[in-house]
C-alpha cells in the first residue's frame, strides 16, 4: 500500500494517507513520553516534558506536510487520462511521471503527467486555472539554479494534443539522455 514513490500513478491519493499515520504516531509518541514523565515524577517539570515538546517540533512539521498533500489529492491524474497516456506509451522506454504538485511562495502548480525527451520537459496541466507562464518561469527558474541549461519546457493542456506527443516520441524512440534524467529528478524534487 505505501510503496507508491513520487512520480508514479496516484502518488497524491496514497501519500497523504501514510503521511497521516506518521503524523498521528508522532504526535501519539510525545504524547506518550509527556505521560511517562508524568506518572513517574508526578509533576510536569521534568527532562520528558523537554523531550515531549521537542518531540512536536517532527509532528507539526508531518502536520503540515499532511495537510498540503490533502490538499494537492484533488489534483490527481484521472484513471482514464492515465490508461490512455499508458496505452501510448506502450513498452516503449520513456521517462515519464504522474501526479506532482509543485509549489512557489505564492502559487501551486498541479501537474497530471509528464515525461522527458532529451532536453524537452512535456508537463499535461488540464487545470485551466493554472498559469502556465508563471509555472514555466519557476520551472526555468530552479533549472537554471541546477545547473541545466537550453531545456525546453512545453505545457499542454488538451489531453489529445499530450498523448499524440508520447505516442510520437514513443514511436520515434525518446532519448533517454542524463539530460532528460536530471530533468526528471528535478521535477520529482520541486514536487511535495
Amino acid at each position: 500500500m505505501f510503496k507508491n514513490k513520487k512520480g508514479n500513478y496516484q502518488y497524491l491519493k496514497k501519500e497523504p494517507i501514510r503521511v497521516g499515520i506518521i503524523t498521528i504516531l508522532l504526535f501519539l509518541l510525545s504524547a506518550g513520553v509527556w505521560y511517562i514523565g508524568y506518572v513517574t515524577t508526578k509533576d510536569i517539570k521534568n527532562i520528558l516534558t523537554v523531550v515531549s515538546v521537542l518531540g512536536m517540533l517532527p509532528a507539526c512539521r508531518s502536520l503540515v506536510n499532511m495537510i498540503m498533500l490533502f490538499k494537492a489529492e484533488k489534483h490527481s491524474c484521472k484513471p482514464e487520462d492515465f490508461l490512455e497516456i499508458e496505452k501510448a506509451i506502450g513498452d516503449h522506454e520513456i521517462i515519464h511521471g504522474y501526479d506532482l504538485y509543485l509549489t512557489s511562495e505564492k502559487k501551486f502548480f498541479p501537474i497530471n503527467a509528464l515525461f522527458v525527451d532529451d532536453n524537452n520537459l512535456y508537463l499535461y496541466i488540464p487545470d485551466k486555472k493554472v498559469s502556465k507562464e508563471d509555472l514555466k518561469k519557476h520551472i526555468e527558474l530552479y533549472m537554471n539554479k541546477n545547473g541545466i541549461k537550453d531545456a525546453d519546457i512545453k505545457l499542454i493542456d488538451n489531453l489529445d494534443k499530450y498523448v499524440a506527443r508520447v505516442k510520437k516520441c514513443s514511436d520515434d524512440g525518446c532519448k533517454s539522455t542524463d539530460m532528460a534524467y536530471s530533468i526528471y529528478n528535478l521535477m520529482l524534487n520541486l514536487s511535495l
